[in-house]
């Protein structure tokens, strides 16, 4: 008995052990066994399309499209990749240019979004779908400060669209996938992670997106306009842009614009055809430690109001110059850029809660955002050896290596100036010191909030600052059509 007890418990120890190593494979199989993200990209392919568009060197020559008829797209750029020629080119009997970009479908009847960069000033615009079907297409609406574009071409049948998904829900480190018409082969299919949000390119005061998904999903030329995908087939970017280093090819840093400011921009587009953004009617500047200790604000951070037009929205609101702007509804203002994008998101008569910092004290105001309507800058091209050949050496003052004039009437009519201007005029530099912040052509308008009318006036200010020893004075200087406020130093 004793010895059939210890073999049931041999027997039973063996069978375990023999379970448990199964077990153990299984969960080994289970663990390892590829992860297939076919299921998914399967019905998104039909929905990203690939776009070229023509820029013609003789417009009229080309208007009847003569060339995509003799040379159809597949085969012209087959030709182009087996000779290694350029997609840039300029001779007499082709097209001047030819780019590659992607998009994607968001409607059954034909609507695509794309970025504004792969459609911008060209003659026509193809599309080809995943079953090789070429077609044109028309601008419905484009917004440069965005990147984006919304284009559509007319198919007799119903098409295959996605739709967006939240991107402020997306997380770092969640799976994406991107597809496009990479370097040309369409329907490229590439997946990584989001590897950073809230991105700020700077690529310039005109660009008015500041929260770029960064991403390692492969993304190269001719990708640009094409979906990033989340991993319920979501749209939740728009692949824009890589680094510069890059040299068009992919080095695992990617950035796409998030699909909440996309879908924003796109229902504008779809619903007038353009965008219509908010302004305050005011000039701004960043504001320093210098600007600080002269306005007397202990804030290192938000901006100055330099100036406010008579009857504007923050005429109305009751801004003034000087003051300083520290939150727009609540949230911080750190800089200009920030400013000027929490303005441009706003509709056009919304009611927004500004504070502000005057004399020392907090201050709230409340202000109607009005529309912003598109002037043609000034070209500046006027070099400071013109406007010094041009004015007389009398009734010069030289303070702090700048040399200051009357604004006269005379001065007014050469250089096109308002003729309701006061100030003194820059006329020159005795120095190429960077810390001088003044340029040939200035007008200064104040010197410590106290408007001064003439040179001799300046003067007076400028040896009362000496007197006090004062380092520096802030300067109210009107440029072209803009004023804001310069450090002079006192010497």
């Amino acid at each position: 008995m004793q010895k059939f007890v210890i073999n049931l418990f041999i027997f039973i120890a063996i069978i375990g052990k023999f379970s448990f190593t199964v077990a153990s494979e299984e969960n080994i199989n289970q663990v390892t066994e590829p992860v297939s993200f076919a299921d998914l990209v399967e019905p998104l392919l039909p929905t990203v399309v690939n776009i070229y568009t023509i820029k013609y060197n003789d417009e009229k020559r080309y208007k009847n499209n003569q060339l995509s008829k003799l040379v159809p797209f597949e085969e012209f750029i087959h030709f182009l990749k087996k000779f290694n020629i350029p997609l840039s080119f300029d001779l007499q009997s082709n097209p001047k240019t030819l780019s590659l970009g992607s998009g994607f479908i968001i409607d059954e009847n034909g609507l695509i979004v794309t970025n504004h960069h792969v459609i911008v000033g060209s003659d026509e615009i193809h599309v080809k779908l995943s079953d090789n079907t070429e077609l044109p297409a028309v601008i419905v609406g484009v917004d440069p400060q965005t990147d984006l574009a919304l284009i559509k071409i007319n198919h007799p049948k119903k098409l295959a669209f996605v739709s967006f998904g939240d991107s402020n829900k997306i997380r770092i480190g969640d799976a994406v996938i991107a597809i496009g018409n990479s370097l040309g082969f369409g329907n490229t299919v590439t997946t990584g992670i989001i590897s950073s949000k809230g991105r700020d390119l700077g690529s310039g005061i005109d660009e008015l997106v500041d929260d770029f998904l960064q991403t390692d999903a492969a993304i190269n030329t001719g990708s640009s306009g094409g979906p990033l995908f989340n991993i319920e087939g979501k749209v939740i970017g728009v692949n824009t842009s890589i680094p510069a280093v890059a040299g068009g090819t992919n080095v695992g840093i990617s950035f796409a614009i998030p699909s909440n400011r996309v879908e924003n921009t796109v229902n504008e587009l779809k619903k007038n055809g353009k965008i219509s953004r908010g302004k305050l009617d005011i000039a701004i500047q960043e504001n320093s430690k210098e600007l600080s200790e002269a306005l007397n604000i202990d804030t290192d951070y938000g901006v100055l109001v330099v100036d406010v037009k008579a009857q504007g929205a923050g005429d109305q609101a009751g801004l003034k110059r000087g003051d300083l702007i520290i939150e727009f509804n609540d949230k911080k203002v750190l800089n200009s850029r920030k400013l000027q994008l929490f303005v441009a998101e706003s509709q056009v008569g919304d009611e927004i809660n500004l504070t502000i910092i005057r004399d020392g004290e907090n201050i709230n105001l409340k202000a109607i955002v009005s529309e912003i309507i598109e002037d043609e800058q000034e070209d500046e091209s006027e070099s400071n050896n013109q406007h010094s050949e041009t004015i007389s050496t009398e009734h010069l003052l030289e303070k702090s290596d700048v040399i200051f004039t009357n604004l006269t009437e005379d001065l007014k009519n050469k250089f096109n100036l308002d003729q309701n201007n006061n100030g003194i005029f820059v006329v020159g530099l005795k120095s190429d010191d960077s810390n001088i912040k003044l340029r040939v052509g200035d007008i200064v308008l104040a010197v410590n909030q106290e408007s001064v009318n003439d040179i001799e006036q300046f003067d007076l200010i400028y040896k009362k600052l000496q007197s006090s020893s004062k380092k520096t004075a802030i300067l109210l200087v009107k440029r072209k059509d803009f004023s804001m406020f310069v450090v002079l130093t006192i010497k």
